[in-house]
């Protein structure tokens, strides 16, 4: 199958040829060397998740705005520094929007990323300006100028650092306006500034347009002074020398040569591939160890089979990527399927071997869900919030409006008390869930198809787990599928990797234990014990289902699965 190809103009006189596997979001730039085709973002955004984000992001802005004010009346307000601080919280709602709504779109990213910052500052100036005319004139914004200037004339700074028993106000105390605008002028550029900034950078990621998710990076360092040499290889399309450029010790990133790869996580066995792109930085150290300076000499540039077949040994992860190409105007081949094994009295269980092993239950993917599972808890102060605000400003503000803050006050907190209580295991699973799926497809060889609807997404959890409290008891997470045509229960998982025909089973039996510390046994867990002969003797794996499917997981709901895997499995024995 011969790919379809596109001409780019590199010099007069002279055409460049180049896949066209994302043509979408590749445009030609020019590099040090010359013209070659680069990455640039779709424009696309799933506005059914970029909107609730937007909104959340604005309430935390809107949040950091009021703890600004706080401050600012007990007197920690620090120039400069305090809005700073109290935008980090906001600049991680901002990226994380970005990437959760898959925005490749920078201008709508920059304009989230601005607009929320300015609800930080000067929103905190808002916030003292309400607080001081009350919550039910708060939809006056023509009022705001008029305060605002007030606040110019009349604000004085002070000295923090000043000595106990000395005028922190100093010698020439009284407000200076120009000197309040100035600052005020910085404080709203620089927030405002930094998360337009973050948006728009976070939105510039390399995306996969085919497969519908941000690409992953790589990066090596190599010593000061090669990236010309790395620059000039990818211009002569022969990158293979790049590992002889790798120093045998590590290089500090000051004074270094940074070299990146861009590539599709999701990436199939199957040709056409998902592009590779490269980019190569430069970091200079001046004389008397001044600030290093960086320069771009290759921003995401699109490799073709070639180079990334050249870059597989410098960069291990692009063999997945390699494995699934080939030569362009050959036949594509098929997806490799696992010979079917006649049906024997020995259950196989093997390491999945590097670097397809061991991807999913990382530690940073393990923090990551467990952030996840935290988000509803969210919800709670927010609930007590309004509660708060709707007694408070019950006297003053009308009926309708207490009702409405105190209504949504209940059904905040009643939203973040209920997806804590039952569902505190659905999103991380969901997140591992299509982590698990995404690392499958890599595999040159798996024993379960990930798309295969029969099989089921499970956790193996073995017993020394049982009573111990973790962030995740899992030892490993995968596919299993009971394939009554072929007598056999096949696992594809993060770690190992079975094969347990009918003939080796000797037991299937459930099992269940409780949560250390409770007593009283309100939450039961059932596990799904597999017994089975192994060349090495009696081998037994307890297995149960992950909850990835949106819905109250009961200690009846999980016996009810687990008895339901029992049986199927039992059905192959007979």
């Amino acid at each position: 199958m011969a790919t379809p190809r596109n001409t780019l103009a590199a010099a007069p006189g002279a055409e460049v040829e180049c896949p066209i596997m994302t043509d979408p979001y590749l445009s030609p730039q020019n590099s040090p060397l010359e013209l070659s085709p680069q990455y640039r973002p779709g424009g696309g955004v799933r506005w059914d998740w970029f909107l609730p984000g937007a909104f959340l992001t604005g309430l935390a802005a809107l949040a950091m705005g009021w703890c600004l004010h706080r401050a600012f009346i007990a007197g920690w307000y620090l120039l400069l520094v305090a809005p700073i601080i109290a935008a980090l919280p906001v600049l991680g709602l901002v990226s994380l929007t970005v990437w959760f709504s898959h925005c490749r779109n920078r201008s709508q990213a920059f304009l989230l990323g601005v607009g929320v910052g300015l609800l930080v500052h000067p929103g905190h100036y808002y916030v003292a300006m309400v607080d001081l005319v009350g919550v039910q004139n708060a939809h006056h914004v023509e009022w705001f100028p008029r305060y605002l200037s007030a606040r110019m004339q009349t604000d004085v700074i002070e000295d923090a650092h000043a000595p106990p028993g000395r005028d922190r106000k100093g010698p020439n105390a009284g407000p200076k306006v120009l000197f309040n605008w100035a600052f005020f002028i910085a404080e709203v550029a620089v927030v405002a500034g930094l998360l337009g900034a973050v948006g728009w950078a976070r939105a510039g990621k390399a995306y996969c347009e085919e497969c519908r998710t941000w690409m992953a990076s790589q990066t090596t360092r190599l010593p000061a002074g090669t990236g010309e040499r790395v620059a000039e290889l990818f211009a002569a399309g022969n990158l293979a020398e790049l590992e002889s450029l790798r120093p045998a010790k590590p290089v500090a990133p000051q004074g270094a040569c940074e070299v990146a790869v861009d590539y599709c996580p999701t990436v199939r066995s199957e040709y056409p591939r998902c592009p590779v792109y490269l980019t190569v930085k430069e970091t200079v150290v001046g004389r008397m160890r001044r600030t290093p300076k960086s320069r771009i000499l290759l921003r995401q540039a699109l490799l073709d089979d070639a180079q990334v077949a050249s870059l597989a040994v410098t960069f291990p992860v692009l063999q997945r990527v390699v494995g699934g190409t080939v030569p362009i105007g050959q036949p594509a081949p098929g997806p490799e399927v696992v010979p079917a094994r006649p049906t024997g009295a020995v259950a196989e269980v093997r390491d999945v071997p590097p670097p397809y092993g061991n991807r999913v239950l990382t530690r940073p993917r393990i923090w990551i869900g467990t952030v996840i599972a935290l988000l509803p808890a969210l919800s709670l102060p927010i609930g007590f919030g309004l509660l708060g605000a709707a007694a408070y400003y019950g006297d003053t503000l009308p009926i309708w409006a207490s009702a409405t803050l105190g209504v949504s006050g209940i059904a905040s907190f009643a939203i973040g008390a209920l997806l804590l209580a039952w569902y505190a295991d659905f999103l991380p699973s969901r997140y591992l869930y299509r982590a698990t799926k995404r690392e499958l497809e890599l595999r040159p060889e798996r024993w379960v198809d990930p798309n295969n609807s029969e099989a089921a997404y499970i956790q193996v959890i073995p017993r020394e787990n049982w009573s111990r409290v973790m962030l995740e008891n899992a030892s490993d997470v995968g596919l299993l599928w009971v394939d009554a045509a072929g007598r056999q229960v096949l696992f594809e998982g993060d770690r190992q990797r079975y094969r347990i025909p009918a003939g080796s089973i000797v037991s299937c039996e459930i099992e269940q234990f409780t949560a250390p510390g409770d007593a009283q046994q309100r939450s039961i867990f059932y596990m799904t014990c597999i017994r089975a002969r192994t060349e090495a003797g009696l081998w037994e794996t307890l297995v149960s289902h992950r909850h990835i499917w949106f819905g109250k997981r009961t200690s009846a709901v999980r016996r009810k699965l687990a008895e339901e895997l029992r049986e199927k499995i039992r059905s192959i024995l007979a």
